[in-house]
């Protein structure tokens, strides 16, 4: 007797993909990050809970890595960091740190026999911190892995290990006052400028900072990106342990960096409608150094199209996901003769109904949205 193969694996995968997609779509109409940053902090926390070996918690880490990664390429993101190892986590027992230096090996070699995630969307891999620390054969995957990236130009992934921006800073200082000395100018002054020149995610080739998150619901930075995170930027702590961590508990953070971004252009707008002087115009440091192509172009219709109306829209579609993708008829359970036929064709059905409703919002143009907020 035939049997029908279990339609919650290929269905399930496809329609999350589409709604995925179309979400991240909407989401790009809108303001978008250059730079995000994460904590990933509640690996070994992950695992403890689920019973687990706190290696196991770590590469479980490495997929919610990949997972962040390709979401925040997605939404036209130009560069992410993550804290992946601190210098002081050498003070921790020296299984779990090998346990560490074991999987970054791995995960480095495997990103370079199988890089389709960075070579689809240009990401240069830049390893920051003190990698003289690192054992010689992390070292030579780090090398390698640089390498291989090298000619990437379209976005950039900074690993910062072994990280902290202590050494960061002082590093940076030290670099300064070398420059000035090896130029024989001895009244020369080290400025804010000079040091934010030789940090190493600025010598990376990172934009500004824009959005710092930390997983795990612990409320400290824990000695990383200090210099960075001191002008203008949005830090977000989430309760979720890294593991966990995806787009949902993404999208309010975003959202709310849309709003307060909207909020800012519209008080240029103000300000410029009064005819203030251009010096005195109210725009943040990421509108004053023009990081952002787009910033001028389209302004107005990001701002018609506005926070609520993409809100709506991201809702509606949620619900239709959670009703299509997670609907407990998904479940396929060892059932009488015809009984699993009848579960699959109304798996189809529902599919069928929900799926234009789903692909359709991919095809929401900015200008179809800005007729209907300004009709």
């Amino acid at each position: 007797m035939l049997s029908w193969p279990p339609p919650a694996l290929w269905l399930q995968e496809f329609l999350a993909d589409k709604s995925q997609r179309a979400l991240l779509s909407i989401l790009a109409a809108g303001p978008i990050p250059q730079h995000v940053a994460f904590v990933m902090d509640g690996n070994r926390r992950y695992a403890r809970m689920h019973h687990q070996e706190v290696q196991q918690g770590h590469a479980e880490g490495y997929v919610a890595l990949r997972r962040m990664l390709e979401i925040c390429m997605r939404l036209g993101v130009r560069c992410v960091s993550v804290y992946s190892f601190s210098i002081e986590n050498f003070k921790r027992s020296p299984k779990e740190v090998e346990a560490l230096m074991d999987l970054a090996e791995e995960k480095l070699i495997e990103l370079c026999q199988h890089g389709e995630l960075l070579e689809e969307y240009g990401v240069r891999l830049n390893v920051v911190g003190k990698k003289e620390l690192l054992p010689v054969r992390v070292q030579l995957a780090v090398e390698k892995a640089e390498h291989l990236t090298a000619k990437n130009d379209r976005s950039i992934l900074n690993l910062c290990m072994p990280y902290t921006s202590r050494d960061e800073m002082a590093t940076a200082v030290q670099f300064a006052v070398q420059e000035a000395l090896e130029n024989d100018d001895q009244d020369a002054e080290i400025t804010e400028k000079d040091i934010d020149a030789h940090l190493m995610t600025t010598l990376a080739g990172s934009p500004p900072l824009d959005i710092l998150v930390r997983t795990s619901g612990v409320k400290r930075l824990s000695d990383y990106l200090l210099w960075q995170c001191s002008e203008n930027t949005q830090i977000q702590f989430s309760s979720a342990y890294w593991p966990d961590f995806g787009l949902w508990d993404f999208l309010p953070i975003l959202l709310d960096f849309q709003r307060k971004d909207i909020i800012s252009a519209l008080s240029f707008a103000v300000e410029w409608r009064k005819g203030c002087p251009r010096q005195n115009w109210p725009r943040s440091e990421r509108y004053r150094r023009g990081r952002r192509k787009n910033r001028e172009r389209g302004r107005v219709a990001r701002i018609c199209m506005g926070l609520r109306d993409r809100l709506d829209v991201i809702l509606t579609s949620r619900n239709h996901i959670q009703e299509v993708v997670f609907n407990s008829e998904w479940q396929v359970y060892e059932a009488k003769d015809g009984e699993e036929t009848c579960k699959f064709d109304r798996v189809i059905k529902l599919a069928r109904e929900r799926l234009p409703q789903i692909i359709g919002l991919q095809e929401l143009t900015l200008e179809s949205r800005v007729k209907q907020v300004t009709s």
